[in-house]
């Protein structure tokens, strides 16, 4: 921060303030502003921040003038060549300073450069001549100036320009008090004030437009026009047609309906031969007896004897059945028959029989059998058919999600493929089955909006379908798809269109025709075309403005009519 030293001239109170190497161009200023007395000399031992910049001097001198306090610096060679730059006075020393005694100029001779006056236009008038170096720090109400000239330093900031001397090149004639010519600063570019004038004068245009704008009266007209019913009308339209493909996969369970009987074990027991003959009979070892289809077989060799007087000969035998399974397992007396007829035959004598030739007194035992489940091929039919149903259903489903959608039946059947693994029918012990099957589909659809569009496209240029003057509105136009083919990448297929029409309506020459028009006069006015009703605004206003631009005219829904108009709305 600046040192403020309490000496003062004696002739001209000037305040010392010494700097420091560190101090910058923003401190030195507010230290310059707050002086009370109209002199300070800034001493600068050395480099300091705020005397090695020419530009920060400039300024530095600016606000000195602003608020009329006169600078001097004591500073070295280089610092006193930049101050002479920049307007402000420059010694050797401090006593140079305060007795006005020292040349400024002296201590500052650095390396000659060859510098030009600098004369800046103003308006249409050429700059004042280059202004020379100003000599020491000039006393208040002092009479005579140096040679060479001195210029004031109590310009205001508000001038475009400033005088700021600049030294002279190498050889001038001129005295060193003289030679340093006074060189103007920039003034602002005049094409800079010129757009910013521009762009003022445009933003006032802007601002007024907007008030007018918004201080007319206004009118909003809202006409909901009516309108004819036209169709049905049928047309058959080809359109790009946009594919739907997958592949579904599913699996259902079945159940085995059938059943199976494994015999583990055979059943056994003892039948009793009858013998009506008058000679024994031999009964050979797996000589076979039945019950019913269940056959049982001897287990060795036996004779029958003769018959007696009165009774028939017996001889009973242990017996096998030929199977194993609970087949064997008969009543008592279910064992009737002789299988070898001609074995029968010597049993019984050729007589007609008069009582039984083999029997079993007590039911047989032993036979074991192991049952369960068995897939049967209907069991395997029948969930082929489920499955497949299935699948189809699903994707019928799938589709029937789409309904904006009109599918074309596809070229080629895509009917759903169930395999049956090999051997499954008659597979035992498996109370359940699964099957596995799959669909895969490619069908190609066209959508609701590409029928719509079609449709509005065949109903517009149709003619005579649609009177002249007279416009379809979109929103009715509605068209119904049936039956449809595959052409390729295309659909074909024929529609059923309906929609409504309304007069053309031309929103100028409405502006004209309501124009000056009361809120009750308008919906007359406008009676040919539909139901119609204005607002104005602001509510006071109760006429539509004469004005085209303050005049909105807003078409809304239409309204079912008898027929429709067959001239534009003029």
């Amino acid at each position: 921060m600046a040192e403020i030293s309490p000496a003062r001239s004696a002739a001209g109170e000037a305040q010392i303030l010494y700097l420091e190497p560190d101090d910058e161009i923003p401190s030195v200023v507010r230290r310059v502003r707050e002086s009370e007395v109209p002199r300070v000399v800034l001493v600068a031992p050395g480099r300091s921040k705020a005397t090695s910049s020419s530009i920060g001097l400039r300024l530095l001198a600016r606000h000195a003038n602003e608020v009329g306090i006169k600078l001097s610096l004591v500073a070295d060679p280089a610092a006193r060549t930049l101050a002479a730059d920049a307007g402000i006075p420059a010694f050797a020393s401090i006593a140079d300073a305060q007795a006005e005694a020292g040349d400024p100029e002296q201590s500052a001779q650095p390396a000659p450069r060859p510098l030009a006056a600098i004369h800046v236009v103003r308006g249409e008038g050429a700059s004042p001549p280059a202004m020379p170096v100003v000599h020491g720090l000039a006393p208040e109400g002092r009479g005579s100036q140096p040679s060479g000239g001195t210029i004031s330093l109590g310009r205001s900031r508000i001038e475009d320009t400033q005088p700021v001397p600049v030294v002279p090149p190498v050889g001038s004639g001129a005295s060193p008090s003289t030679r340093a010519a006074a060189r103007p600063t920039r003034s602002a570019p005049l094409a800079r004030r010129s757009w910013t004038a521009l762009a003022a004068f445009l933003g006032g245009l802007v601002v007024v437009a907007g008030l007018v704008a918004a201080v007319l009266p206004s009118a909003t007209v809202q006409i909901v026009p009516s309108a004819t019913s036209i169709g049905p009308v049928d047309y058959v339209v080809t359109m790009p047609a946009a594919s739907d493909s997958g592949r579904i996969d599913r699996s259902l369970f079945g159940n085995a309906t059938g059943t199976y009987d494994v015999g583990t074990a055979r059943a056994g027991g003892t039948v009793t031969f009858f013998n009506y003959t008058s000679d024994s009979v031999q009964v050979p070892k797996g000589t076979l007896v039945a019950a019913g289809d269940q056959a049982f077989a001897t287990n060795k060799t036996i004779n029958v004897p003769a018959t007696g007087f009165f009774f028939a000969g017996r001889k009973s035998v242990d017996v096998t059945a030929t199977s194993a399974g609970t087949g064997g397992n008969v009543a008592a007396h279910a064992i009737n028959r002789v299988v070898d007829r001609a074995l029968d035959d010597r049993l019984s004598s050729g007589f007609p029989q008069i009582g039984p030739r083999v029997d079993n007194q007590h039911s047989t035992s032993g036979g074991t059998s192991k049952t369960g489940p068995q897939v049967t091929q209907a069991d395997v039919d029948g969930l082929v058919r489920r499955l497949k149903q299935q699948l189809t259903g699903q994707l019928d489903a799938q589709l029937a999600d789409h309904p904006e959608r009109t599918y074309a039946p596809p070229s080629r059947p895509q009917d759903p493929q169930v395999t049956v693994p090999t051997g499954l029918v008659g597979t035992k012990d498996k109370a359940t089955f699964q099957l596995s099957g799959s669909l895969a589909y490619d069908r190609r659809y066209v959508t609701g909006d590409q029928l719509k569009q079609a449709a509005s496209e065949q109903l517009s240029a149709d003619s005579t379908t649609v009177p002249d003057g007279t416009m379809l509105v979109p929103s009715s136009v509605q068209a119904s798809a049936r039956n449809p083919q595959l052409l390729g990448d295309l659909v074909s297929t024929s529609i059923t269109v309906r929609g409504a029409v309304t007069r053309r309506l031309d929103a100028e020459a409405l502006k004209r025709r309501i124009a000056g028009l009361s809120a009750d006069e308008v919906p007359h006015a406008l009676a040919d075309l539909g139901a119609a009703r204005v607002t104005f605004w602001p509510g006071w206003v109760n006429a539509v403005p004469r004005l085209p631009f303050r005049i909105d005219i807003r078409v809304e829904g239409s309204v079912p009519s008898a027929s429709p108009g067959q001239a534009s709305a003029s």
